[in-house]
C-alpha cells in the first residue's frame, strides 16, 4: 500500500535501522539502505512529517559528535601503529607507535577556540595560548610523559605553534 504521493509506507522497524545510521555518521544514501527504503521515501517523510524531521536532526548531531569523538580520540591519544623492520624480505622486528594527528588537533581548536582562528591582536593571542595551556594540562594528565613530549616536539617544530615550550617532567618517574 502506497503512501499520498506515491511513495511506500515506512515501517517502525526501518526508521530505527535509518536513525541508528544516520548516528553513526552514515550518509543518507547507506541508511536508507541498511533500513531497506528508498531516499524518496526519506526525503518525502522529512519533508512532511515533524516528527521524523525532529528524529532526524538528533540523528544528525548523533553522527557529528560520534564523529567529533574519533576525531579528537585519534588527534589527542593517538592511534597505534606496528612498525615492522625487515631484513631481506622478513620481519625481524615490530615496534608498536602511537601517531598523533597534528593537524587534526590544530582543526579542533581552531573550530572551538575562536581566538585561535583569528591571530590578529597581543590579546587574541595570549588567549589561544591560555587555551593551548588548559589543553596541555589536560593532555599532560592523560597520557606518558613521553608521549606529551612527543607532541609539543610535533608542534613547536612541525607548526612554530609554542615557541618556548618547555618538556613536561613526570614526577613519578625518577631520572
Amino acid at each position: 500500500m502506497m503512501q499520498s504521493g506515491g511513495v511506500p509506507p515506512v515501517k517502525p522497524a526501518q526508521w530505527v535501522k535509518f536513525f541508528k545510521a544516520i548516528s553513526e555518521a552514515k550518509s543518507i544514501s547507506a541508511a536508507c539502505r541498511i533500513a531497506g527504503m528508498s531516499r524518496t521515501s526519506f526525503y518525502r517523510y522529512v519533508e512532511n512529517d515533524v516528527s521524523i524531521k525532529h528524529r532526524y536532526d538528533e540523528a544528525q548531531q548523533a553522527g557529528r559528535e560520534f564523529l567529533e569523538d574519533a576525531a579528537l580520540k585519534r588527534a589527542v591519544h593517538g592511534v597505534r601503529k606496528e612498525i615492522p623492520y625487515l631484513y631481506e624480505g622478513t620481519v625481524v622486528h615490530t615496534v608498536v607507535e602511537t601517531r598523533y594527528s597534528d593537524q587534526l588537533l590544530i582543526t579542533m581548536l581552531k573550530a572551538r577556540v575562536p581566538a585561535y582562528r583569528d591571530d590578529q591582536s597581543t590579546a587574541i593571542q595570549r588567549g589561544v595560548q591560555d587555551e593551548l595551556e588548559r589543553m596541555m594540562l589536560m593532555l599532560k594528565q592523560r597520557i606518558s610523559a613521553q608521549a606529551f613530549n612527543e607532541v609539543i616536539d610535533a608542534l613547536v617544530e612541525d607548526q612554530k605553534l609554542l615557541p618556548g615550550a618547555t618538556t613536561y617532567e613526570d614526577p613519578t618517574i625518577s631520572t
